[in-house]
């Protein structure tokens, strides 16, 4: 599309920072800080009235950890392992195209986190659950649409797996989701 610049460098940033204190034999545990800065790109086509660009900045913050602890037993039995990561996302786009002219820019402010945990039921099984969630901050602003304030999403997952190798693993999830959609929330 005509209406979306073409860029010759790099568009995505990203720093990484992982730190974790000594907690002696059979325990780790590792904090983490991420950031990714980078140009976006939205095109939406409608053959009515012609396609339509936008292009602008995108930044997102995480936070992540994890805590591992090594039950000293066969192929990881009695292992255990607990992590969840949180991340923001901002996103400020310009039109490029004069559709939206006179209109607010397409802003989002979006966040989500997940945490879970893992326990070695047998040697080389291991069970658990994780727990998701999406948009406990969630406004979008659209030209068209206007201000948007959606409600979160989440979802319960379930999870066995079995360890072939240290290297590889058969795993079977089973979720469950509660989704905010535009007619309600629906499981």
């Amino acid at each position: 599309p005509a209406a979306l610049p073409k860029h010759g460098s790099p568009r995505l940033y990203t720093a990484v920072m992982k730190t974790g204190p000594d907690l002696g034999p059979g325990h780790a545990l590792q904090f983490g800080l991420s950031a990714l800065s980078g140009r976006s790109q939205v095109y939406e086509e409608d053959t009515g009235a012609g396609g339509a660009g936008a292009a602008g900045d995108t930044q997102i913050f995480g936070t992540d950890f994890v805590y591992k602890h090594n039950g000293m037993r066969s192929h990881g039995e009695g292992d255990f392992i607990v992590q969840g990561e949180y991340f923001y996302r901002d996103q400020n786009l310009d039109d490029l195209s004069g559709r939206w002219a006179g209109l607010q820019p397409w802003a989002k402010q979006q966040d989500g986190y997940y945490v879970q945990g893992l326990y070695g039921i047998l040697p080389r099984w291991r069970a658990g659950l994780r727990w998701d969630q999406v948009g406990l901050i969630n406004d979008v602003q659209d030209p068209e649409a206007g201000d948007l304030a959606c409600d979160d999403s989440y979802r319960l997952t379930t999870v066995a797996d079995w360890r072939l190798s240290e290297f590889s693993l058969l795993r079977l999830q089973v979720g469950r989701g509660w989704y905010a959609t535009d007619d309600g929330r629906e499981d």
